[in-house]
Order: structure tokens, then sequence, then C-alpha cells
């Protein structure tokens, strides 16, 4: 069972905010849980069966996505991130590399 609303994301980059956004449903975001706070940034959205929504990670290409699968993995050991799989979630985000961040718009 997968905890993505969709195995099919799609990614959006707002190079105003240095913002990358990994969307994998339309759904409506029931909840956020904040991964990472302050600088860099990563929230994950939740809908209502508790599954991702998307991915925000704020700070993408000045840190790059390695750097935020790193936070992130840390982030992981340390405390209960509030998600059903985290390790999933550390997947994901290690598998979008920073070629695909250079591809989003």
């Amino acid at each position: 069972m997968s905890i993505f609303a969709s195995e099919t994301p799609t990614y959006s980059y707002d190079p105003r905010g240095d913002t990358l956004y990994i969307e994998y449903s339309r759904d409506q975001a029931e909840r956020t849980v904040e991964i990472l706070n302050g600088w860099p940034m990563l929230v994950v959205d939740l809908n209502a069966e508790d599954k991702i929504t998307g991915i925000e990670f704020v700070g993408a290409k000045q840190f790059g996505i390695k750097r935020f699968a790193e936070l992130l993995r840390d982030a992981q050991n340390r405390a209960d991130l509030g998600l059903e799989n985290p390790e999933a979630v550390v997947d994901a985000v290690e598998q979008i590399g920073d070629d695909m961040l250079a591809l989003a718009h």
C-alpha cells in the first residue's frame, strides 16, 4: 500500500521563493507536517486518508536535493515525523535528484 496519493507526481518550481513542489494529487490537504523548519524548509501535505498529496522544498536550488535527503534522514532519526512511513518519503526525495530540479518549471 502506497503512502502517496498517486504514483505519478508532477513538479513545479517557483524561482522567487526557490521552492520546488512535488504534487501527488490535487486532493485538499487536510494537514501539513513540517519536517524541516527554518532554512531550508520541507513540508509534506496529507489528504484525509493521510496519503501524501505533496512535498514542498523551500531553498531547493540553494541546498540541492541531496542535501534535503540528508537533512530528512537526520530528522527521521531524531524524531517522530508524524508520517506513516517516513522512509518512503526519504526514498522519494532521493529519487528526485538535482536533474529533476533543473527541469522543474
